[in-house]
């Protein structure tokens, strides 16, 4: 009976530590977006909004090319899925939902990048 509590202690251990490094992780992503936007809004005189574009341009396209990058890597992973599924229609089905998935994902990405583009460049 003590074994079994010790064990499910142990499971509860391996999915906790995944979300607490999750939780780490974004924090940390917010913090460095939080210092680099107060650098910028921080700025004097009218060099402060130029500061802000530049800032939301600069994040707006290193996410871009990380989402895309991930989107173009689900995009072959499952086109090889696809290839290799040798006539089984749930595999088939399987890869095609992937790859219409990581279209989407890839989509929504570009998206991002022309609204926070088109925001910039409203600003004044």
């Amino acid at each position: 009976m003590r074994e079994n509590k010790i064990k499910k202690n142990k499971d509860k251990d391996k999915s906790g530590g995944r979300v607490k490094r999750w939780r780490r992780g974004f924090v940390a992503a917010q913090v460095v977006v939080m210092v680099g936007a107060s650098n910028a809004w921080a700025a004097p005189g009218d060099d402060g909004m130029a500061q802000v574009k530049s800032f939301a341009n600069n994040l707006a396209n290193y996410v871009t090319a990380i989402a895309a990058s991930v989107a173009v890597l689900f995009i072959a992973i499952n086109g090889v899925k696809y290839t290799t599924a040798g006539g089984s229609p749930s595999r088939q089905l399987e890869a095609k939902n992937g790859l219409v998935a990581a279209g989407a994902g890839l989509a929504i990405a570009l998206s991002a990048r022309v609204i926070v583009g088109l925001v910039v460049s409203a600003l004044q």
